[in-house]
């Protein structure tokens, strides 16, 4: 998760103006993935 910080970062950007996000991966299919991006973005 400390890299999709970083880069949040880096766009200078804001959690609250990510609308969608489109994991692509065989990871991203992993439960434990979307969680942790769900809870990040919350």
């Amino acid at each position: 998760m400390e890299l999709v910080e970083k880069r949040v970062r880096n766009a200078k950007m804001g959690k609250n103006t990510i609308h969608d996000v489109v994991l692509v991966g065989r990871s991203t299919r992993i439960p434990k993935v979307q969680q942790l991006m769900q809870d990040f973005l919350k």
